[in-house]
């Protein structure tokens, strides 16, 4: 009889825990304290703090959003701590702004030359490192333990690959022109779960520096023109110097035509006046590497390397690159 109710209770507490969704990770990665539960929808765990969960949940390293299913709320009760104790912030590059964030662009681009080093923006790991054809070019997504994401598009060179840790100032990759747009820059992002927000809420960009180890993340941050009649809520006269901005219909970076959607009839920027003789070139039909690398006198492998191409790549027609 005793034996019975014993089985009776195993069989009992077997039924509970099959009742509840459960989520295998190793003991290194996952200590008793720390919370996660499982999105029935996503079919992947979800943070519900920031820890070293923001490794596991919504850890996607071949897609470009990871929080497809997460609507983020703003609240001014919720503070970001951007750094701690000896971590440090760098910024990506440092050059005249082409575009700032504003409404229908997510971020800042950046002039550059080919080749220039882009490094990473705080300690944290790499998640996607890869040809994203939605426009972004060579892409690097890093995630970040304060919970953000930064976005590096158009690199010409991939130093990193997903799942690698990086230090704030580590080389992650070289800078180009690949992907959806018109001259080498960066196209640099700081999103919260997919959502983005303004680089200019926490960045003191004239001092490469941050303004605050703190960001409270309010409407204003995701969305400054709602509250400021300038392109974002911090561009001030002390930054109207570094701006290169003018008006055309053609996009040049390659965050509108993300995975997100198509957007038209936006502001956007050309291609800045190029200091030295540039010459581009578009593909027409026949047109190969090696044709054009003789028509202009150049080599093959430079061409790649100004347009983070491969030597056999097929080139598309209509589209313009740069040949010196």
């Amino acid at each position: 009889m005793k034996m019975t109710a014993q089985i009776s209770g195993w069989m009992t507490s077997l039924v509970v825990l099959l009742s509840f969704p459960m989520v295998l990770v190793s003991q290194h990665e996952l200590s008793l304290t720390e919370a996660v539960f499982m999105d029935e929808s996503a079919n992947y765990p979800i943070c519900l703090q920031f820890d070293e969960n923001l490794f596991l949940c919504n850890w996607v390293t071949d897609q470009t959003f990871a929080y497809r299913n997460e609507k983020v709320i703003p609240n001014n009760n919720h503070v970001l701590e951007l750094v701690k104790g000896e971590e440090k912030f760098c910024l990506p590059v440092h050059g005249k702004l082409w575009s700032i964030f504003k409404k229908g662009h997510h971020g800042l681009d950046i002039n550059l030359q080919t080749g220039d080093t882009v490094r990473a923006a705080f300690n944290g790991k790499v998640r996607y490192a890869q040809y994203n054809k939605g426009g972004f070019g060579n892409l690097v997504i890093i995630r970040h333990y304060n919970g953000l994401e930064t976005y590096y598009a158009h690199l010409s060179k991939l130093h990193v690959k997903a799942n690698q840790p990086v230090k704030a100032g580590q080389v992650i990759g070289l800078g180009g022109s690949t992907g959806r747009s018109r001259g080498p820059h960066l196209h640099f992002e700081v999103r919260y779960k997919d959502k983005p927000l303004d680089p200019f809420a926490f960045i003191d960009y004239e001092n490469r520096s941050l303004k605050s180890t703190e960001l409270e993340l309010s409407e204003v941050v995701f969305e400054p023109w709602k509250y400021s009649t300038q392109p974002t809520a911090t561009a001030n006269s002390t930054l109207s110097s570094l701006y290169t901005i003018a008006r055309t219909n053609e996009p040049m970076g390659g965050e509108e035509i993300s995975e997100n959607s198509i957007i038209s009839g936006i502001e956007t920027l050309p291609k800045p006046a190029v200091t030295s003789s540039a010459v581009w070139h578009t593909i027409k039909k026949g047109d190969t590497l090696y044709a054009l690398s003789l028509m202009y006198k150049t080599t093959v492998k430079k061409i790649c390397t100004l347009n983070g191409l491969k030597d056999n790549c097929i080139l598309q027609i209509g589209k313009k690159i740069r040949i010196k």
